[in-house]
This record gives structure tokens, sequence and C-alpha cells, in this order.
């Protein structure tokens, strides 16, 4: 079995200089060239109409569910669940898949655009397994991680959307985008 590969981004606000030496350790690993991640936000739409009012299949209910209960045994409020963060969510995890690029949203450029403009800050967790990966596998490994965990766990965030897709060549590709509107 493969191991996952994960990544964070914390949006605007970053709380403390640790958290900073923790992403910049985490995501000097998967950093993209910023052409790549420019790519990235030029890909991203507005979020439709469409967009799931609730998880949509029973792999992201779990997930949904395992980061209230994260942030629960933490002291934590639940996040709520965001249809327009979820759309987000799967257009990232769908790009990735599609172009097999592991790699961030430039949440910067994200919430400079007029639809995102109600947004105070956003987050992003990134994940890339097998296949086979479960909800709680997923979860754990977020859990596991400096970074991801700390925007599991961010009180600077209040609502969430989470979305998956599989790839041709038999991976799982994750995203959990986080916000607070202003």
């Amino acid at each position: 079995m493969s191991t996952p590969t994960l990544g964070t981004k914390r949006g605007r606000r970053i709380g403390s200089l640790a958290a900073v030496a923790v992403l910049a350790v985490v995501l000097a690993a998967c950093r993209p060239p910023a052409a790549t991640t420019k790519t990235a936000a030029a890909a991203a739409p507005a979020a439709a109409p469409n967009c799931p009012a609730a998880p949509s299949d029973p792999t992201i209910q779990r997930l949904f569910d395992r980061v209230n209960s994260d942030r629960a045994a933490n002291g934590l409020g639940p996040l709520s669940w965001n249809p327009q963060l979820t759309c987000l969510a799967q257009d990232h995890s769908n790009w990735m898949a599609a172009t097999g690029s592991f790699t961030h949203r430039d949440l910067q450029a994200t919430i400079n655009q007029p639809d995102y403009a109600g947004y105070a800050s956003l987050g992003e967790n990134i994940l890339v397994g097998p296949q086979s990966m479960t909800a709680d596998a997923m979860e754990d490994a977020w859990m596991n991680s400096p970074g991801h965990r700390a925007n599991i766990l961010s009180a600077n965030f209040d609502s969430i959307g989470i979305a998956v897709a599989d790839s041709s060549d038999g991976r799982v590709w994750a995203t959990q985008n986080f916000g607070r509107k202003r």
C-alpha cells in the first residue's frame, strides 16, 4: 500500500511563527513553480448554484464527521458545511486528478475574486493516496501532520467544503477547503 502524500496551505492570518515554520517545511516538498499555482487558480470557477448543500457521498460524510469529531475532542465547535467551499474543493480535486499535479490553489488569488470577497480567511489541505484509502485513513493522515492539523483545529475557520476525485492511475485526490466569512 502506498503512503498518502499531504499538502497544506494556510489562508490569511497565520496564528504564529511556529505554524509558519511547520508550513514551510511541509510545503517545501510539494510546492510547485509559481506558474503551476497560478494555473490551478485560473482554472477555479466561481461556486456554481448546484453545489451540494450537504456531504454528497459516504466518504465525504465520514470526512466531515471526523473533522468535527477531531475539533470537538480539542474543545472546538463544529465547522458548518459550505456548498461554495465544496465546489472549490471539488474543482481542485478534479484538477489534480486530471493533471496529476499535486499542488495548492492560490488562495490569495481566490479570496480576491468577487465571489469570495466575503471571506476573511481561507485554508486548504490536500492529499493524494491509493484509491483504496478510506476516509478514516485520510483524516488520520491529515491529523498526524502538524500543518494539516493546524487547519482542521483552527479557530479562524467556521466552515468547510470537502471533495475527492479518483484518477485513472488508481489514486484518490482529496481537498479540504476551510473558510471564515467576514
